[in-house]
């Protein structure tokens, strides 16, 4: 009695199997085309055709044409690294930026349909109050088309309280690259 194997297990074995058939001898050159052979009367038209080996002339490399460099893909289009901070807790600052993060891509989005070629990396300064509130958010360097909007969610970025007498600050470069 032979038990049936799942079809997935058989798809996942395919390409091995299609491996161990190739084997590692390669492949014989084609047999040369049969001179001219006179088509027999009873034969179709097509038969002479038949009997040759039909071969595929090598494939050309095609240029590809010069233009922008393809972008990306993999990773968001806005990236916090190199986060510096003198507060108690740089995890609490690193996860208030993260929270933000959906809104500086839609501010990015934004920005790039006027600008589809738009990459730029802003370094923000901020700091927060022993509450917890933030007091500063400046963008620091060279104006770019996303100040405004990126400072306007810089403003929501609150912090727990701080449990310290003095406040807290941080630096951090917002990088803005296409996917």
């Amino acid at each position: 009695m032979s038990r049936a194997v799942p079809s997935s297990r058989l798809v996942a074995l395919l390409p091995l199997a299609a491996l161990a058939a190739c084997g590692s001898e390669t492949a014989p050159a084609p047999a040369p085309a049969p001179a001219a052979a006179a088509p027999v009367a009873h034969a179709a038209p097509h038969a002479a055709i038949a009997d040759r080996a039909i071969t595929a002339p090598p494939a050309a490399r095609v240029p590809m044409p010069a233009g922008p460099k393809p972008q990306p893909v993999d990773g968001p289009p806005v990236s916090l690294d190199e986060l510096t901070t003198d507060a108690p807790d740089p995890a609490a600052v690193r996860a208030a930026l993260t929270a933000q993060l959906e809104r500086l891509t839609r501010c990015y989005q934004d920005a790039r349909a006027k600008d589809p070629a738009l990459e730029v990396t802003i370094t923000a300064s901020l700091a927060w109050a022993p509450s917890g509130a933030l007091t500063t958010a400046k963008l620091l360097g060279p104006a770019t088309p996303l100040d405004a909007c990126v400072t306007g969610v810089l403003r929501k970025v609150a912090l727990p309280a701080l449990h310290r007498d003095k406040p807290a600050r941080a630096r951090i470069p917002i990088a803005f690259r296409p996917r």
